[in-house]
């Protein structure tokens, strides 16, 4: 439930409303993906699990009234395709479909990408919060500092986090991993999902979620896996008989074994009695990589005579294939536009030392083109270095950004902007004031005791004004601030990736333009210098963002026929056919197996 014993009645208000707004839209979303995926197509399998020795059908329900400390572990079969993503799917729909105001709620968040010895659980979780459900806004929390609206729903119990995929964690990180989640307090609640056997090796080496029920997924139920299959594939009752005949005989298929039986055989030319040949398919295993080598072929089908419905449904099999195999083969399970430039790796320095080079350029070529070319060159290079860029507290050079224009974000940014054209203003008169004094003295204007004087106090007053406002503007430079217009998102659905890419775009060419027409207006003052410095702000910006690099690597990868120019149109036009799926503002394959096939080695 809401702990908000410290909070003011204001922020209380903003919490519990960012909270109904997230329930209602995470509800819609798992909704929509829910179709999309064909979970209740034309019925669900029925899945049951056991816990505490008793056995039940419906997950969301037994953890209202069986799970008093909201902390539960969800264990599925050795191997993969159990069904645990899809468990964690219905119980987020489940409880949701009972939450009221003040509850927490349940946000299903993969563990890919989590290293737990670099963060803690709660920043990695409020920064996948922001990124996927645009909870990056930013709040004046009870100790005075801002926090985005993310980490203050998690500090408050307003988000029950559900992990999901405990096992695709390196296995040497694991342990680390439970201990992380540990550290949060056996209060806090937490549903997880891992594989039953990797689980009882920690348990085993006492690594164990702390105060967590176990609910254990079983094998499904025979009788009604052949009733499925007979109700959703074509003829299948006697096409597949033969197929059932020898499954009976083998451990119960798994729900991701049964979806490929499904999609693969809808087409009648292709009989699935060559399944029943144990030379060719020794095990359930050998069965499910063939039936994954056909996936492609089955879900972009050829239709001749037929006019192709959907964007890429007259693309051939063969060159899906490829693009889903370079997709498959970065080894990340998130497929994230920001990130699609990592396999072609000269692509970030280059857009980093192009940034810093026209910026060195801009700043330094106001006293000629040489010593312009020496800035660019310095700059540039290190623009290009992380560990200078860290200096400068510039750490994050991947995550795509938004502008945040609510009211209170708009009226602090003005009341920075005075502050620091004030202290920029008052710097720029001691600085001048110094300037002055040193030119008196060097120029021998020091004729009387007046005048040394009046030259002792304006290097005085004017060394004052230099350091005082200089140390500002340097801590400003230096750190910056955390509540600025551009945020990762604010509240109002669950994002895209295709809302993400529009919005960093946006923040992009905002930036870019504020700045040229700054250049604009210093051309038309006659300023040349400002120009320069300005166009090379704007070149910089550019150059700097996701967007930029987002649009060199898909250009170079399009290029090369590794990726469609459509690329958007392609992820979700495989999300539609059921080949991905989607988290947020990333998508994924449907399953690892899957994604392992397709990639290869990697």
């Amino acid at each position: 439930m809401f702990r908000a014993p410290v909070l003011s009645a204001d922020l209380s208000r903003v919490l519990l409303e960012a909270a109904e707004g997230l329930a209602a839209a995470v509800a819609d979303f798992w909704r929509g993906e829910s179709t999309r995926l064909g979970l209740d197509d034309p019925r669900p399998l029925a899945t049951r699990w056991r816990a505490d020795g008793g056995e039940f059908d419906r997950i969301g329900p037994f953890f209202r009234r069986n799970v008093p400390s909201r902390r539960l572990l969800v264990l599925g079969r050795p191997g993969s395709g159990s069904g645990k993503s899809v468990s964690a799917i219905r119980l987020v729909s489940d409880l949701l479909a009972g939450w009221t105001r003040g509850d927490p709620v349940p946000v299903l968040v993969p563990v890919t990408g989590w290293h737990p010895g670099r963060l803690h659980p709660f920043d990695w979780l409020a920064r996948r919060l922001a990124r996927d459900h645009r909870l990056g806004r930013t709040v004046r929390w009870v100790d005075g500092t801002r926090i985005t609206l993310a980490s203050a729903l998690l500090e408050v119990g307003l988000v029950l986090p559900v992990l999901d995929g405990l096992e695709t964690i390196a296995a040497d990180l694991r342990p680390e991993a439970i201990a992380a989640l540990n550290r949060l307090g056996s209060s806090v609640p937490l549903i997880v999902t891992c594989g039953w056997a990797e689980y009882r090796e920690l348990d085993a080496a006492g690594t164990g979620l702390a105060r967590a029920t176990h609910a254990e997924l079983l094998p499904l139920d025979r009788d009604d896996v052949e009733d499925y299959l007979a109700e959703t594939v074509p003829r299948g009752g006697s096409r597949l008989a033969p197929l059932f005949a020898r499954l009976r005989a083998e451990p119960a298929p798994t729900p991701l074994l049964v979806w490929l039986l499904r999609v693969v055989h809808q087409d009648v030319g292709r009989d699935p009695g060559e399944l029943c040949d144990r030379v060719r398919f020794p095990d359930p295993d050998s069965v499910e990589a063939h039936l994954v080598q056909h996936l492609v072929r089955a879900v972009y089908p050829e239709h001749p005579g037929r006019r192709p419905r959907g964007a890429f449904a007259g693309v051939h099999h063969s060159t899906v294939q490829r693009w889903l195999a370079h997709l498959a083969s970065t080894g990340a399970a998130d497929i994230a536009w920001w990130q699609l430039d990592r396999p072609v790796r000269w692509v970030a320095p280059a857009c980093r030392v192009a940034a810093g080079a026209v910026l060195g350029f801009g700043l330094v070529s106001t006293i000629g083109v040489v010593p312009g070319l020496v800035g660019a060159a310095v700059v540039g290079l290190a623009a290009g270095n992380s560990r200078y860029l860290a200096y400068f507290t510039v750490t994050d050079v991947e995550t795509p950004y938004a502008f945040d224009r609510s009211a209170s974000k708009v009226r602090a940014e003005v009341r920075d902007f005075v502050k620091l054209l004030g202290s920029a203003l008052l710097f720029s008169v001691g600085a001048l004031a110094l300037l002055v004094a040193g030119r008196s003295v060097a120029a021998g204007l020091v004729h009387n005791v007046r005048a040394a004087l009046v030259l002792a106090a304006l290097a005085l007053g004017g060394g004052f004004l230099a350091w005082r406002f200089g140390r500002r503007l340097w801590h400003r430079m230096r750190h910056g601030r955390g509540d600025g217009l551009v945020v990762l998102a604010d509240l109002n659905r669950p994002t895209s990736p295709g809302e993400t890419l529009r919005a960093d775009r946006n923040v992009a060419l905002a930036g870019t333009a504020t700045m040229l027409a700054i250049a604009a207006v210093f051309a038309v003052l006659g300023v040349g210098f400002a120009v320069q410095i300005a166009a090379g702000y704007a070149a910089a910006w550019m150059l700097y963002s996701a967007y930029a690099r987002f649009t060199v690597a898909r250009v170079v990868l399009a290029g090369r026929g590794k990726l469609p120019w459509r690329l958007f149109g392609f992820l979700d036009d495989a999300r539609n056919r059921g080949v991905l799926r989607q988290y947020g503002a990333v998508h994924q394959f449907r399953h690892q197996h899957l994604q392992r096939h397709l990639g290869g080695p990697a």
